[in-house]
């Protein structure tokens, strides 16, 4: 390299550092005023509305130069949909389908989940319909899925029956592919009950009892099974309590044991009448266990309330911060000691729910006795809680209690804090 080309070169460096520089400089100052002054949504949204359409530009250019190209139309369908412009995007879908190779099915699949989306049910299931069976495991998942959205729009506007049968066409394609990510037989057994629940209320009650039996059979749902003892508590009751026996054991957490009770009692009284000596212990010893269980896991009304020893909310000077301090008991109000019971505090600022807070106050060792109340609960949020929350409100403390951590709480008291 000569003595000029040297200099060349050092001048065109320099030229080079000078831009970088200046470019550096631009992009500093852009960025230090747009910290000052940050976008508004106005000016958000006209960006991401210009980034959507380069982006479609983009690929209608590509379709221009790539006519056979299915994805390209396939992609332009989904940007249309995403944005709300189903009209368009249905168009793209369509060439899509047209120009998709053979079993090459997610142009359709995504039309018909588009008809779906837009309440056009019947030509959705027309259109997965039209598609050959073919032992091709993308394809069998993509139907079960299909069928799955279907049937939930059905059910949303209360048309049962079409939800039932095409869940049970999802259950069908996903029995074929052992799909993990969703189960259908969650989702079935509220359709066979609302289907009963209709047949009830048209007088037709045998007809809903076949309509839970079939369900049972499918499901093998602890739903439909006590939902069907309960049908069976007036006309067959030793049936119903089969019925709740089998849930009993599954899923307790589901009954009514004021239900199962009562229907207990039903039977003693029928096997007294019977003068049978046996069904009579057999099912007084059934209501006496159901008694325990209920002592043990169940809340009453009544069973407990709250006394209160402080509740504060306190704001600190010059602006630094809010605390809430809140202390209560809980009192006992059954003739049994009490040696597991969970309370719940949840703290609320205009229905906003802002913190949590669970404690078992109640064990073998601390015990609440009948008639006295446990030791002190304290539910605090501190200057630090409270930093990433204003409070716009009063705050409002709902305390709620259970004895066995399965069962949904009870409520039992409110505690309101004044902001001021």
């Amino acid at each position: 390299m000569n003595k000029k080309e040297i200099l060349e070169y050092i001048g065109t460096l320099f030229l080079t550092l000078a831009i970088i520089t200046v470019v550096v400089i631009v992009v500093v100052f852009f960025v230090h005023h747009k910290a000052k002054n940050p976008p508004t949504q106005k000016e958000i949204q006209e960006f991401k509305t210009n980034q959507i359409n380069m982006l479609i530009d983009s690929y209608k250019y590509r379709e221009k130069n790539e006519k056979n190209n299915y994805e390209v139309n396939l992609k332009l369908g989904l940007i249309y949909e995403n944005t709300g412009k189903f009209k368009e995007a249905e168009q793209e879908y369509i060439k899509a389908v047209k120009k998709a190779p053979y079993l090459s099915l997610e142009p359709t699949f995504e039309l018909a989940t588009l008809y779906v989306g837009q309440g056009k049910l019947d030509k959705a299931v027309s259109l997965v319909a039209s598609i050959r069976e073919y032992p091709d495991k993308s394809i069998i998942k993509s139907k079960a899925i299909f069928y799955s959205k279907v049937a939930k729009a059905y059910y949303e506007i209360g048309n049962f029956e079409m939800a039932k049968v095409h869940y049970l066409n999802a259950l069908y394609y996903q029995n074929k592919t052992k799909i993990k990510s969703f189960d259908v037989k969650k989702e079935l057994p509220q359709v066979y009950i609302s289907i009963a629940n209709d047949l009830v209320k048209q007088g037709k009650k045998e007809r809903a009892i076949g309509v839970l039996e079939s369900g049972i059979k499918i499901t093998n749902s602890e739903l439909l099974m006590y939902k069907l003892g309960k049908l069976h508590i007036e006309s067959n009751p030793e049936e119903a309590l089969v019925y709740f026996d089998k849930v009993a054991k599954i899923d307790p957490y589901i009954i009514d044991f004021n239900v199962y009770k009562s229907l207990l009692n039903k039977l003693v009284a029928s096997a007294k009448l019977q003068n049978d000596e046996i069904l009579i212990t057999l099912y007084t010893e059934k209501y006496k266990r159901i008694c325990r269980y209920m002592d043990n896991n169940i809340v009453k009304n009544n069973d407990f309330e709250i006394e209160v020893v402080k509740s504060k909310y306190e704001k600190y000077p010059l602006n630094l911060g809010n605390s809430i301090d809140v202390a209560f008991k809980i009192k006992n109000n059954t003739s049994r000691k009490v040696s597991r019971l969970f309370v719940q505090a949840k703290i609320y600022d205009n229905e906003k729910l802002i913190k949590t807070v669970d404690k078992r106050i109640a064990t073998l060792n601390n015990p609440i006795l009948p008639g006295k109340t446990s030791q002190q609960m304290h539910v605090k949020m501190n200057y630090e809680d409270l930093k990433t929350h204003v409070l716009t409100n009063d705050v409002m403390v709902i305390v709620s209690v259970n004895k066995n951590e399965r069962i949904p709480s009870t409520f039992i008291a409110e505690i309101v804090i004044p902001k001021s």
